[in-house]
């Protein structure tokens, strides 16, 4: 099969690498640089055109690749309501020429706030969040083209199942034959504490910094370094060289600094919320913490470093059993041959 992935994000660039992997001939489209990743195997530059051409811009795109491929995945990195973003009469094209169509949703694109916050009080979204009613809407119209859409967990299953005939569950993929992993050491006297929010306030960024400084003041030796605005591969850098990783304290899932961080054989330290916890295989070796446990639970880690070693090598062991780039990507093919 030919696979189109388009129009954004990090999560592409991995599958369509993963797909490759397993013989499948997958290119990533972006639409805009990115300046924190690697690039896509083809980037548009939409950014040099006039907001009231982009439009036609994306149309163009569509008219170059529809006879190239046979399947087309979209990731909802932006908002529907972003003028980067294709629009219904974009993929309606494609369907009307039968092609196979994937939309894959990855958070703030697809989640309902009425629903985030119902059994968690520590949410947070994001500034920018266009509104529950706009958001119905996108999917709405989505659901007019998009049979199959497809998460990376379970979290945001009760926020598009009523749109979608077909809801999939597939991880992200993580390559760790690239990663080496650099477990904490029991003897390392001022353990490094690393938190690297791509948006502080919706990661909880302030009950880091708050639980850090209480820490202190009560005695705790370590070292804290808060990572933004940085390249990928040298936020991979510090994590590399940390004892423990804080992910993000208000969403209640996951997200890929976890990935990263446990392939690196780091302890991971993030907020799950109740209901999901069931819902993650059952070694998932991340601290669950929240807003009002977090500095009981880094206190715990700190005064117990021979634990740092050993939840080091679950998290590894649990990024290769269950995030295998092969496997993830048979997953994918699986997909495309069903839709």
């Amino acid at each position: 099969m030919k696979i189109c992935h388009f129009p954004r994000g990090w999560p592409m660039l991995e599958e369509c690498k993963a797909l490759k992997s397993i013989g499948q001939e997958a290119h990533a489209y972006d639409f805009l640089p990115h300046k924190f990743f690697s690039p896509a195997d083809y980037t548009l530059h939409l950014q040099r055109a006039a907001r009231d051409q982009l439009g036609e811009k994306i149309g163009e795109f569509i008219d170059q690749v529809k006879d190239k491929y046979d399947v087309f995945h979209l990731h909802m990195m932006l908002a529907y309501a972003n003028p980067y973003c294709p629009k219904v009469e974009h993929l309606s094209v494609l369907k009307s020429l039968g092609k196979k169509m994937v939309v894959e949703h990855h958070g703030s694109d697809a989640r309902r706030m009425s629903l985030a916050t119902k059994n968690n009080p520590y949410f947070r979204e994001r500034r920018d969040y266009v509104g529950e009613a706009r958001i119905v809407s996108s999917l709405r119209q989505l659901a007019t083209v998009f049979d199959h859409a497809v998460l990376h967990d379970y979290e945001l299953v009760p926020d598009i199942q009523e749109f979608y005939p077909h809801v999939h569950v597939i991880p992200y993929p993580f390559d760790v034959s690239f990663v080496s992993p650099a477990y904490p050491q029991a003897t390392t006297h001022e353990p490094l504490i690393v938190h690297a929010p791509s948006d502080p306030y919706v990661k909880g960024t302030d009950y880091v910094l708050d639980a850090v400084s209480r820490l202190r003041k009560a005695g705790y030796e370590f070292t804290f370094q808060l990572v933004q605005n940085l390249h990928n591969n040298q936020a991979i850098d510090l994590y590399r060289k940390a004892d423990i990783v804080i992910d993000q304290l208000c969403i209640g899932a996951h997200g890929i600094v976890s990935l990263e961080a446990m392939a690196y054989g780091k302890p991971v330290v993030c907020y799950i919320k109740e209901e999901l916890v069931g819902k993650y295989p059952k070694d998932l070796p991340i601290v669950n913490a929240n807003p009002d446990t977090l500095e009981r639970v880094l206190a715990s880690l700190l005064d117990s470093p021979r634990d740092l070693h050993e939840l080091g090598q679950k998290g590894r062991a649990y990024v290769e059993a269950h995030h295998d780039p092969t496997a993830i990507a048979q997953q994918w093919a699986d997909l495309y041959e069903m839709c």
